[in-house]
């Protein structure tokens, strides 16, 4: 925010402020403070505000809205202090550093001032560093222990106008310690003859701010000196910018998307800006002037949906960070499950050892023990036609692994390749060629081995059984926390803060998203639409609702209530997100029949369920506009929102 512009804000603010009591401190995102005010001033007496200060270095916005934005997490140590010593309190006076981008709030009514006159304690807004607090004196008296007589000029100066007979503002710059971080310093303009120089050494300059450095060089002269008297005097129209509209063919092709009527600042490469004078036209970026003599409401529409939006928008992920927490997690013991079903495919392996054994059992003692025995390949070839299908293929692998590794295997000199025949020997024994090694456990006999073999095969294939089982459940649950994170970034979700525990038990539903008489869809634009399967679902609908979001209804009959949920208040909604919900609510009403029906909109914070009347009867306190919407076929289906089931 320039400096200039900070001028004008404070000579809007400060009448408003003085006299307004801060009745909560929140912070809604990091560097983002929210003031609750119960304001006394013309036009606003009796009436809550919001005063919403976004400090950081290139972007800064401090404005009243009437909007409120969600309190956030925990309230920091920071916040926790400023609700100390300012909440609850009135603004007895403000002081504007408008070269520093300050402004300073005495807290506290002017008795309460007096009663503890000498030391005070100011909230000190800064665009750049957030707020503060600050204690200090008021003058250099210590205090204000001394007697009437040792008072100076500007301690006399500031009990003048705690009693209500000075110009505050003038009276009590003068009595401010000169060491407050917020003491207005003197503001020096350079003459017609020195701007050259003084653009040249800015830095001594607070008032050559870079976007009026910015901009001096596309006037001439005349117009220079014209310019730097009217903000010497202040006062004077801002100049809001605002994005043009792309046509509809160059906005296709530039952004391969369908064309959005009435883009919201927020939704354009071009950013909203303000200006206490006019850009030349190749500062302007593309952007359409509109000069605005209400300051607060420009920085109010202006300022409040980019802060506003954005609040909302970490809002949503924030409620969405637990499921994508969640759908990490599962995705993390699928890929565990990968290792546990190597594992289980190597225990139904043993299968094939089972059979080869149990093929050549009949030349042996069954009781008998041995390391290992040696077999021909072969033969267990053979063997791989029998069993399960899982045993085949083990038996297979089993032995083309043995043909692999028995391809440098010693001959055994004293035994004929023709007649192979099985026959035991050590752990580490030469196998001849031809033949494969089947280690065995020596503790157990031929028959415990055989049946050791087959147990873990068994063992096997039970466990990929239930692995598999488990996947279903796990892919579903992934699934299903994967659309509930995307419906909740969308503000589909009942409640947007989160509960302490989100790890729900294996198969559960994670979709926390819409209740069973909701329905969710999407419009072609991006904004997410509710609508009531039924006069109880119509209600739940009202519920999720927030005060800015807009509701319709066909009139003239009954039929289904939609939501069309909305980032900010004043958030701008394209006719074609308009006409669709228009036909959503239009086939579920009673003019379902008809090519075309008359649609009700307003904001939901003017419907309000009515009493004792029949179900699903609701007051429509104050209609935004109504609209003639055409049906269209497969509506529904175009705009649903995709489905978790397998």
């Amino acid at each position: 925010m320039d400096a200039h512009v900070f001028r004008r804000l404070c000579d809007a603010l400060i009448p408003v402020l003085t006299g307004a009591r801060l009745e909560k401190i929140q912070s809604p995102a990091p560097n983002v403070f929210m003031f609750t005010l119960f304001c006394k001033a013309e036009g606003m007496a009796g009436r809550k505000r919001y005063l919403y200060l976004k400090a950081e270095r290139k972007q800064p916005f401090l404005f009243i809205s009437t909007e409120k934005a969600a309190a956030g997490g925990q309230p920091s140590a920071p916040i926790m202090r400023l609700r100390k010593y300012v909440g609850g309190h009135r603004v007895a006076a403000c002081v504007a550093d408008w070269t520093g981008r300050k402004l300073a709030l005495l807290c506290g009514t002017v008795q309460e001032a007096g009663a503890r006159f000498g030391q005070e304690c100011w909230l000190v807004l800064d665009m750049r560093e957030g707020a503060s607090l600050w204690m200090g004196y008021s003058c250099g008296m210590g205090g204000g222990q001394a007697g009437q007589e040792g008072k100076s000029a500007e301690y006399k100066a500031l009990e003048i106008f705690y009693q209500g007979e000075g110009e505050g503002g003038a009276a009590l710059v003068g009595a401010l310690d000169p060491q407050a971080p917020f003491a207005p310093q003197p503001v020096r303009w350079p003459a017609p003859e020195e701007l050259d120089s003084a653009c040249e050494s800015w830095r001594a300059w607070p008032v050559l701010t870079p976007a009026l450095r910015r901009t001096l060089p596309f006037l001439d002269p005349l117009e220079r000196q014209a310019l730097l008297a009217d903000l010497e005097y202040g006062g004077g129209d801002l100049f809001c910018y605002a994005p043009l509209p792309l046509p509809q063919q160059a906005q296709a092709a530039a952004e391969d998307m369908p064309p959005v009527l009435n883009p919201a600042p927020h939704q354009s490469a071009y950013e909203a800006g303000i200006s206490a004078w006019p850009l030349p036209p190749a500062l302007r970026c593309g952007r359409q002037e509109e000069a605005r003599e209400d300051v607060c409401t420009a920085f109010a529409d202006y300022a409040a949906p980019q802060v506003l939006g954005a609040l909302t928008r970490a809002s949503r992920a924030y409620a969405a960070a637990p499921l994508d927490k969640e759908a990490a997690r599962l995705s993390r013991i699928l890929e565990k499950q990968v290792a546990e079903e190597d594992r289980l495919h190597a225990l139904c392996a043993e299968a094939a050892k089972g059979l080869a054994l149990q093929a050549v059992l009949w030349l042996f003692d069954t009781e008998s023990k041995a390391a290992a025995l040696v077999l021909p390949q072969e033969y267990c070839a053979g063997k791989a036609e029998e069993g399960t299908a899982q045993e085949q293929a083990a038996l297979k692998c089993l032995c083309a692994g043995a043909a692999a590794s028995g391809a440098g295997a010693p001959k055994a000199k004293n035994r004929d390749a023709s007649a192979l025949t099985p026959y035991l020997a050590e752990a580490h024994a030469p196998v001849p060629e031809g033949m494969i090694l089947l280690p065995l456990n020596p503790r157990l006999t031929l028959r415990e081995n055989m049946a050791a073999f087959f147990a873990q095969a068994k063992r096997g294939r039970r466990g990929l059984a239930f692995v598999a089982h488990r996947r279903q459940e796990i892919l579903l649950a992934r699934d299903a926390a994967l659309q509930a994170a995307a419906q909740a970034r969308m503000g589909l979700t009942p409640s947007l803060v989160p509960r302490k525990s989100h790890a729900p038990q294996a198969g559960a539903s994670l979709a926390r998203s819409l209740p069973k008489g909701v329905q969710g869809f999407v419009s072609s634009d991006g904004f997410a639409i509710v609508r009531g399967r039924d006069v109880k679902g119509n209600l739940t609908a009202l519920r999720m609702a927030g005060a800015h979001d807009i509701w319709l209804h066909v009139g003239g009959g009954p039929g289904s209530h939609a939501i069309i949920r909305r980032s900010f208040a004043g958030q701008l909604i394209p006719e074609s997100t308009l006409d669709e919900a228009g036909a959503l609510v239009l086939c579920k009403s009673w003019q379902r029949d008809n090519d075309r029906a008359e649609v009700i909109y307003a904001e939901a914070r003017h419907i309000k369920p009515m009493k004792n009347a029949g179900a699903g009867m609701v007051r429509i306190d104050k209609v935004l506009a109504t609209r003639v919407v055409a049906a269209q076929a497969g509506i529904e289906e175009k705009l649903a929102l995709p489905s978790t089931e397998a």
